[in-house]
């Protein structure tokens, strides 16, 4: 994880805050995805 070092330090938090962000929103996919393979699993054989 070195990548940050050549940012200032007022700009990490904010990446921080928009790495986590995106990470939620990505398991959220996760979770959508999940759902609709088991809604087309019952609905399509």
């Amino acid at each position: 994880m070195r990548q940050q070092d050549w940012l200032p330090e007022n700009i990490v938090p904010q990446n921080n805050a928009i790495y986590n962000d995106s990470e939620a929103l990505y398991m959220e996919m996760g979770e959508l995805v999940q759902q609709t393979e088991v809604i087309q699993s019952r609905c399509c054989p």
